[in-house]
This record gives C-alpha cells, sequence and structure tokens, in this order.
C-alpha cells in the first residue's frame, strides 16, 4: 500500500496567520473569535479547549477584558464600526487575500461600477467582500454568468478559493457583458496550487482521500477537481470516517488537505492507516511518489 501525500498539506498562510495570532494573545487575554475562526471544526474545538470562544455579537456584553479576533474569511465595514462605537479591543485576523479584494470592491465602489463577486453567494468570505459595495452581485456558477445582463461598468472580483479554471471562464463570458470591465484576479495562490497538485495526483491513484471541514468551500472544490480523475474520491474529516473496503494491500492512495486542515489530522490518518491497514505503508511525497 503506498500514501502519497500532496506537497502543500495543512494550513495556508492565511490561516496559519490567523490561528498563531489566536494563539498568541489567548495566552494572555480571553479571546472570542466573530463568527468561526477558520471552517475546520477539529480546530476550532481545539481553540475552545483553550478558552477561545466563538461569539455572532458585537455589543456591550463582550466583557472589557476580552480581545475579539475578527475572523480569516473577514467581516464588513459595519462590524468595525459596531467595535469601535462599543468601544471593543480587537485583533483583525482577516487572510490578506481577501482584504485585498474588499479594498478593490471598496475602491470600486466608489467609482460607482457594479461589483460582480465570483463565488459562493453564502460563504462568510463572499458576505463581507460585498459588504463594501452598494451596487453588488454574486454568481455561483458560469450559467449564473452566462444569464447577466449587459453592464455600463462592471468589476469582477473571485472569492479567493475560486477554481481559476471557473474564473477564466467566467471573464471570458463578461469580455461582451460590460462596456468597461475592471478585473482583480483575487484567487489566493496557494488554493491554485493545491488545485493543480489534486488534479495531477488524482490521475495516478487508486483512491484519493481529500481531507478537510465538511463546511470549507475551498475542500470541497478540492474534491471537485479529485472527481475528474479519480472515480473512487473520499472527503473526510478525519480517520474515524476512512473505511477499510476503501483500498486493497495494493491500491495507491493520494492524499490533499483543505487550507484550514491542521498537521495534527494528518499525521493522525498516517498513524491509524498504519496501525489498522498496513504497518508497511509506504508514505511519499507527490514529488517522490509521481
Amino acid at each position: 500500500m503506498r500514501l502519497i501525500l500532496s506537497n502543500r498539506i495543512g494550513f495556508c498562510y492565511g490561516v496559519k496567520r490567523a490561528v498563531g495570532i489566536v494563539d498568541e494573545i489567548s495566552s494572555k487575554y480571553k479571546v472570542k473569535t466573530f463568527g468561526p475562526l477558520i471552517h475546520n471544526p477539529q480546530m476550532i474545538d481545539r481553540l475552545r479547549k483553550k478558552g477561545v470562544q466563538t461569539t455572532d455579537a458585537i455589543d456591550n456584553s463582550v466583557e472589557n477584558d476580552c480581545k475579539i479576533v475578527i475572523r480569516s474569511h473577514g467581516v464588513g465595514p459595519d462590524i468595525y464600526t459596531l467595535l469601535d462605537k462599543n468601544r471593543i479591543d480587537y485583533v483583525d485576523a482577516t487572510c490578506p487575500f481577501v482584504k485585498n479584494a474588499q479594498n478593490f470592491v471598496n475602491r470600486k465602489n466608489r467609482e460607482n461600477a457594479t461589483v460582480l463577486i465570483f463565488g459562493d453567494r453564502h460563504h462568510p468570505e463572499v458576505g463581507a467582500v460585498m459588504a463594501y459595495a452598494k451596487d453588488v452581485i454574486v454568481a455561483e456558477s458560469i450559467e449564473e454568468v452566462r444569464a447577466l445582463k449587459h453592464f455600463k461598468k462592471l468589476a469582477v472580483v473571485s472569492q479567493t478559493t475560486q477554481s481559476k479554471k471557473l474564473f477564466r471562464q467566467a471573464i471570458m463570458i463578461l469580455l461582451d457583458k460590460a462596456d468597461e470591465l475592471d478585473i482583480y484576479n483575487s484567487i489566493c495562490g496557494a488554493t491554485e496550487s493545491r488545485q493543480a497538485e489534486a488534479e495531477k495526483l488524482s490521475q495516478k491513484v487508486d483512491v484519493m482521500l481529500v481531507v478537510g471541514g465538511k463546511n470549507s468551500a475551498n475542500t470541497r472544490r478540492l474534491l471537485t477537481v479529485c472527481r475528474n480523475y479519480c472515480d473512487r474520491c473520499y472527503h473526510i474529516e478525519t480517520f474515524r470516517e476512512i473505511k477499510s473496503d476503501w483500498f486493497s494491500q495494493d491500491s495507491t492512495i493520494g492524499l490533499v488537505t483543505g487550507a484550514s486542515t491542521p498537521d495534527f489530522i494528518v499525521d493522525e490518518i498516517i498513524e491509524q492507516m498504519k496501525e489498522k491497514f498496513d504497518p508497511n505503508i509506504l508514505v511519499e511525497s507527490i514529488d517522490d511518489g509521481l
């Protein structure tokens, strides 16, 4: 049995930064994150055990000795206004890629452009970016992009974890739907690299394990990429979901993770696969194994 790991395992830069911020300040202060810090239930549970709480309320119920941490997905300007109004101490852990998208949308809003966000309508990152424009629409699919009317002035931004291939298709359609088109490629470079490695790996293995939160948009996109090339792809959060009939002793297994999947989950998967399935399993990186 062979287990081939993607090179980009574990947290992306933005998630690592957010978790690092919380780890540092939670050792000194009471900490609440505004919404779940990242989309990984196991990491959120680990932070909770360290005393880090989650809140959806920014008001005078927040204790004076508590620091609020803005989640990695970001928030709209109204939340910052509430924090300042209530004199609540906060630390901003918004992913820099998300912050750049917010700044772009804010700028285009002042230029009176219609803003189009290509992404998941109900994702917190998209909601936070939307909050920086008055004239804003969201398209979740290529079909929705095709159905759009013609615009005089259109600014386009993508959810940072969107598929670059789909974003490119959307842009090609939008070229004929606006007199003036301003494009900002806000897709995170790490997301693009993970998707490229998932595509490469899933073409060469018998089984793909896509590890990450079920509420993680970027993990679900990795699963979609893998299913284009591999018939047996499984989205799991932890080892407990793996079933023994997914592979045999001769199987070659690929493993990729979402951007908010912590290393300790991957370590547990490797350890448990050795213990439960094959003590001699060969663990390789994508560079070694392919």
